[in-house]
């Protein structure tokens, strides 16, 4: 019986836990316009049972990106939303709501944005740990002409030994698109050469 009942009250806490994470205050949220309010009350219901996953970066310019998603690490997560608030709006953006919680910062996070012009596996935006290594094991290894093609939510597609760029780029977007369920996919780098560039249009 004493099993029980402790079962019961475990299982009462979590719940009243998860039901009393912070929720996103949306008038509690700076910079941005009526408007863009709405925009993100909608984008925060349409993450539904991954609320809890939801995070938002928003730019002093008054823009705003958010991912939620079970498969990405928090960090991850953080760092993704804050390179793409960070790359359209060119300023430095900060976490407004992170793993649940709002975080209350108003001073932007350090920039994270990177735009070399040669290949350097650790500088590629928008990607995951794991993708980032196999980029580091593999693309660098890969046999010219070769071409990366990345979408904004960590997505890619990569083509190589091809008779010449022309072809590399057209396989690896073709493959890249295969993969991004409707997400824009772009270059990011044709051989060891990056292409991608505060003017790249991720969107």
């Amino acid at each position: 019986m004493r099993a029980v009942l402790f079962f019961i009250l475990a299982m009462y806490a979590i719940g009243w836990s998860l039901a009393h994470a912070d929720a996103l205050d949306i008038k509690m949220l700076p910079f941005l316009s009526s408007l863009q309010r709405n925009l993100v009350a909608k984008d925060y219901e349409a993450a539904g049972v991954n609320k809890e996953k939801y995070t938002l970066a928003i730019s002093p310019m008054g823009a705003w990106q958010s991912f939620f998603s079970d498969a990405i690490p928090a960090e991850e997560r953080s760092a993704n939303v804050l390179e793409r608030c960070e790359h359209i709006t060119k300023t430095k953006c900060y976490l407004a709501y992170d793993n649940g919680k709002m975080t209350n910062e108003r001073i932007p996070r350090p920039s994270l944005m990177r735009y070399p012009t040669e290949f350097d596996p650790d500088k590629v935006p928008f990607i995951n740990s794991k993708l980032r290594q196999q980029i580091k094991r593999a693309y660098l290894g890969l046999v010219p002409d070769k071409a990366l093609y990345l979408n904004s939510i960590g997505g890619y597609g990569v083509s190589y030994g091809q008779d010449n760029t022309d072809i590399a780029s057209k396989l690896a977007l073709e493959n890249c698109e295969g993969k991004s369920a409707g997400h824009k996919c772009f270059l990011y780098s044709i051989n060891e050469k990056v292409i991608f560039s505060k003017d790249t249009k991720i969107f």
